[in-house]
């Protein structure tokens, strides 16, 4: 790490590039790593990229060994802590439980490294979606930027955790792009780029980035479970099942079961009316949500079929239940999300929003 730091030093001073005094610091400081603890956590992050149940639990599984073994890394902190904050979309994990550990983590990572931007990224989505503090997260957010301006990481929290909750669409995309443009060929990145276009409202963005992640790695089962979302929305559902029979299959579900699956769903919306495919997805969600290895169907998701099919008080219910259980990531979506637009003007709703500390 240390010559790391005398390279780059060595380099600026060559071409003439201006070094701050924040930077000289950083670089004189760096600390020794225990070699076995930084193999476990380059293993934690190879599982955190494939973005699936068990590619979360194992990623968190080596940051953890990572910690024990080297307790001074404060990067591997805050790969824990964001993997604890992920794992409630990518494992089905309850975010009671994770969130807090997140914030624990993170908050060590800033102890042992002030200056690391990862750390108040982690701080940052903590605060967002699940304490609710939106100006302190877009402070920690900010900090982080400053601290690494190239953090693809932190830019893509930025847009989805802060500036896409308050309703600023086109800075977030801004940083989206830019996400993608410091790691064009991460799947996460890609795949929030995708998103953020729905959720502006540009379906043609979102589709033709949605292909492009598709090429980056077929195999990717959370990639075509959201790809089968925008399908549904352009009125694509014989499509969208397709997909999402795909999705089912590489992320875990025995392909008979997902077999399954598609052909009852197929049976329900045979007749190509949006409200049947909505009934088979809710029937699908009612299914399968709590089941163990399933992280595709949680509160929220049932609450949009609800909405889809026009049953408000259903569709409330379940976004209620959503926010007892502190389901804050898929919930900073609501105001953008197309899925719940006729819930729009009820009061119920504007309440929501408001509790949410999130903008329409």
């Amino acid at each position: 790490m240390a010559l790391q730091g005398e390279v780059a030093q060595a380099i600026a001073t060559q071409v003439r590039a201006a070094i701050t005094q924040q930077q000289h610091s950083r670089f004189d400081a760096a600390q020794p790593v225990n070699r076995e603890a930084y193999d476990l956590y380059l293993r934690g992050l190879f599982h955190w990229n494939q973005y699936s149940p068990a590619g979360t639990r194992d990623a968190i599984a080596h940051f953890r060994q990572a910690v024990q073994k080297d307790p001074g890394f404060a990067l591997a902190y805050a790969s824990l802590a964001i993997a604890y904050e992920m794992s409630s979309l990518s494992a089905g994990s309850a975010p009671k439980e994770t969130f807090p550990l997140a914030k624990a983590a993170a908050a060590r990572a800033i102890q042992l490294d002030p200056l690391l931007s990862d750390a108040h990224t982690a701080l940052a989505i903590e605060e967002s979606v699940y304490e609710l503090d939106r100006s302190g997260a877009e402070k920690e957010f900010l900090r982080a930027i400053e601290l690494n301006p190239n953090s693809a990481l932190a830019r893509r929290y930025y847009a989805s955790s802060y500036l896409k909750c308050m309703g600023r669409y086109p800075e977030a995309l801004a940083q989206a792009r830019k996400a993608v443009e410091l790691d064009p060929l991460s799947l996460p990145v890609n795949e929030f780029l995708s998103l953020m276009y729905m959720f502006a409202g540009d379906y043609q963005g979102s589709l033709e980035q949605f292909h492009r992640v598709v090429e980056l790695d077929p195999n990717h089962g959370r990639t075509r479970l959201l790809f089968a979302i925008l399908l549904a929305r352009l009125g694509r559902y014989r499509e969208s099942i397709e997909e999402f029979q795909k999705g089912e299959i590489l992320s875990g579900t025995p392909p008979e079961q997902a077999a399954e699956h598609a052909a009852a769903w197929r049976k329900a919306a045979a007749t190509g009316r949006p409200g049947d495919y909505w009934q088979g997805y809710l029937k699908l969600g009612l299914e399968s949500i709590g089941q163990p290895d399933q992280a595709w169907f949680g509160p929220t998701d049932i609450a949009e079929a609800y909405a889809q099919l026009g049953n408000k008080d259903q569709a409330f219910e379940w976004l209620e239940k959503a926010y007892g259980d502190r389901e804050g990531i898929p919930l900073s979506a609501l105001n953008c999300d197309p899925g719940f637009k006729n819930l729009h003007g009820d009061p119920r709703f504007a309440d929501l929003l408001r509790r949410l500390k999130v903008r329409e």
